[in-house]
C-alpha cells in the first residue's frame, strides 16, 4: 500500500468531468426519497374521521401537517411503496398521496478542486449525505500511518489538538511511535495524502473536501471530526508488528474512535490481532487496506476478524487490477486516482491504501450523526448498504453481497426508525387462587407490552387490558373463578405495535376449604411453666 502509484499530473477523466458539469448546470436528477415513508393530504371535512384510520396494515402515521391536513405515514415492513400510494390514492378521503421526497441544499463546497479533481465523494454519494447530516457528537478517526503535515492548509483545521495548549506548533494530539514522541508529523507523505480523503477541511476555499462531514445548513458541521495522527511507520513507509501494535493501543488509550490503517502485510499476526481486538473491545470501528497484489491472498491486519478490510475500485466501479479481492473482503470504495493533500500540496495516488480512508471518513460521519451506535452497528449498516461493483476479472469479487460504500444509503439507515416489533412468543397462563399468571418470551424491539383478553378463543379481545409493562410476566388479578379466560400479547415502540403473540388460556379456582383446621378457644396452647 506504501507503493500506491503516484500521479503528479493526471488528465481529468470523463466521469469527472460528467459530474463537473452536471453541478455547475444543476441539472443533476436526484430522485432520492425517503425510504420507507409517503405523505397522505387529507380532505379536510373527513379529518375527524381520517385520524383514526391513517394507520392500518399499510403504514402507521408518524407525524401530522394540522395547517395543510398532511400527515407522514411510515409504511410497515414488507410494504412496498407503490403498493402504498395505489391504496391511499383510490380513497375518497384523501387528495393525494406521494413519496416523501428528499430536496437538496443548492449548495456546493468551494474547495476548488472538488469537482475538478475529486470523483470519490460523488460516488460513494458523500455529497448527497452531507445535505443530511445533522451531526450530534464528535469523533476522532486516528490515521495509523506514516504522520500527518501539522500545517497543510487543509489539515490544519482538523487535526486533533489540545485545548489547554495555543501553540499549533505543539499542540497536536498524536503519537510517534517511531521515537516515543509527540511529534507525529509526516515525512514521507502517505498518512497526509490518506488524512485528507477521510476528513480534508469541507468549503474552506482551498484544496479538496474529505469525505467526513458538512453540511451548509448546520453551523459549525465541520468541525465534529478530527484527525490523531499516529505515526507507526518510518521516512521509508515500513514499520514492525509490534510498531503498529503500539500505535492502536495508543490511539484506543487516547479516544480515538476509528483506526484506519492503509498497510499491511502477508504474515499472520498474533501481535496485530490482539491490538485490534483490544480496541474493537473498546468500542472502535477499525478499518484496514485489503492490499495491492492483484490477487486473493490474504493481507493483515485487513484479514484480521473485526477489521473491515477494504478492496479498490476506479471511477466506474471496476474492482481495480492490483486490488485484493476474496469472500474476507468486506467492501471496496474508490481508489484508483484519488487526488487529495501531500506534503504541502496535493497528489493523485492510487491504491486500497486509498480505498480505506473513504470507509474512515464514511464511519466518521455516520458516527457523528448518530452517536448512540455501537462499533457493532456501524460496521454492520457500512457493509450492507452499498452498491454493485464489476470485477475486474470473472471470479475477482469480494464478500458475497459487499459492494461499494454508499454513504448517503449508511447515513440514511443509521437514522431510520426501528422497525415495529415482532410478535412475544411462547405466551404462558396458569390459573391461580383468585388470579391468572402471564408469562411470556422478549419480542424483539420491544419498548413495552400490552396484554389483551377475551372471554372466547380467538378473540374480540379487549384492546388493553394493561399496557406500557415493561416486564415480560403479569399477573392478572380481576377475575372471576370458574371462568376461562383468553390471552394474548403484543409488543410496542415508538414506530408502532407488532402483531398478536400465540394465545394462552387458564381459569382461575378460590382458596379450597381444610375442614381439619379448628381453633383452641380454651386457652393458649402454650404457657411456660407456672
Amino acid at each position: 500500500m506504501i507503493s500506491d502509484t503516484l500521479l503528479r499530473i493526471f488528465r481529468m477523466s470523463a466521469i469527472t468531468v460528467a459530474v463537473l458539469c452536471c453541478t455547475l448546470n444543476g441539472l443533476c436528477a436526484r430522485a432520492d426519497n425517503v425510504p420507507g415513508e409517503i405523505l397522505v393530504g387529507v380532505r379536510n371535512d373527513s379529518l375527524a374521521a381520517e385520524r383514526a384510520n391513517v394507520s392500518d396494515s399499510t403504514g402507521v402515521a408518524v407525524e401530522y401537517q394540522p395547517t395543510l391536513h398532511i400527515f407522514r405515514i411510515r409504511l410497515h415492513p414488507g410494504v412496498s411503496m407503490a403498493n402504498a400510494l395505489a391504496r391511499f390514492r383510490k380513497r375518497t378521503d384523501v387528495l393525494f398521496a406521494h413519496p416523501n421526497h428528499i430536496l437538496r441544499a443548492f449548495a456546493t463546497p468551494n474547495d476548488p478542486s472538488y469537482t475538478a479533481s475529486q470523483y470519490g465523494p460523488q460516488k460513494i454519494k458523500a455529497n448527497l449525505a452531507w445535505d443530511l447530516y445533522q451531526p450530534q457528537a464528535q469523533k476522532i478517526i486516528a490515521i495509523v500511518d506514516t504522520g500527518v503535515n501539522y500545517t497543510h492548509p487543509d489539515l490544519v483545521n482538523v487535526l486533533l489538538r489540545d485545548p489547554n495548549n495555543p501553540d499549533p506548533n505543539t499542540n497536536v494530539i498524536g503519537w510517534n511511535v517511531q521515537t516515543n514522541t509527540t511529534n507525529a508529523r509526516d515525512d514521507h507523505g502517505h498518512g497526509t495524502h490518506c488524512s485528507g480523503i477521510a476528513a480534508a477541511e469541507i468549503n474552506n476555499g482551498v484544496g479538496i473536501a474529505g469525505v467526513a462531514g458538512w453540511n451548509p445548513a448546520v453551523p459549525n458541521s465541520k468541525t465534529f471530526v478530527k484527525i490523531m495522527p499516529v505515526k507507526v511507520l518510518a521516512a521509508n513507509g515500513s514499520g514492525s508488528d509490534l510498531d503498529v501494535a503500539n500505535g492502536i493501543t495508543w490511539a484506543v488509550d487516547h479516544g480515538a474512535n476509528i483506526i484506519s490503517m492503509s498497510l499491511g502485510g502477508p504474515d499472520v499476526s498474533p501481535t496485530l490481532d490482539s491490538a485490534v481486538q483490544y480496541a474493537w473491545a473498546h468500542g472502535l470501528l477499525v478499518v484496514a487496506a485489503a492490499g495491492n497484489n492483484g490477487n486473493n491472498s490474504f493481507s493483515y491486519p485487513g484479514a484480521i476478524d473485526n477489521v473491515i478490510s477494504v478492496a479498490a475500485t476506479d471511477g466506474n466501479d471496476t474492482l481495480a487490477n492490483f486490488s485484493e479481492y476474496g469472500s474476507w473482503v468486506k467492501v471496496a470504495a474508490p481508489g484508483v486516482s484519488i487526488y487529495s493533500t501531500y506534503g504541502g500540496g496535493y497528489a493523485y495516488l492510487s491504491g486500497t491504501s486509498m480505498a480505506t480512508p473513504h470507509v474512515a471518513g464514511e464511519a466518521a460521519l455516520v458516527w457523528t450523526h448518530a452517536p448512540g451506535l455501537t462499533n457493532t452497528q456501524l460496521s454492520s449498516i457500512i457493509q450492507t448498504n452499498v452498491d454493485p461493483y464489476t470485477p475486474f476479472a470473472p471470479g475477482n469479487t469480494i464478500a458475497p453481497g459487499a459492494g461499494r460504500i454508499n454513504v448517503l444509503k449508511a447515513l440514511q439507515a443509521a437514522t431510520a426508525p426501528p422497525p415495529v416489533p415482532t410478535a412475544p412468543s411462547g405466551l404462558t397462563a396458569t390459573g391461580g387462587v383468585g388470579k391468572i399468571d402471564l408469562a411470556w418470551s422478549p419480542a424483539t424491539g420491544a419498548a413495552t407490552y400490552t396484554v389483551k383478553r377475551s372471554l372466547v378463543t380467538g378473540g374480540p379481545y379487549t384492546t388493553s387490558l394493561i399496557s406500557g409493562l415493561t416486564t415480560t410476566s403479569y399477573p392478572d388479578t380481576a377475575v372471576t373463578a370458574g371462568t376461562t379466560y383468553y390471552y394474548v400479547v403484543s409488543a410496542t415502540n415508538p414506530t408502532g405495535e407488532g402483531p398478536n403473540s400465540n394465545e394462552a388460556s387458564a381459569t382461575p379456582t378460590t382458596a379450597p376449604v381444610n375442614a381439619s383446621l379448628h381453633i383452641n378457644s380454651a386457652g393458649p396452647l402454650y404457657t411456660g411453666p407456672g
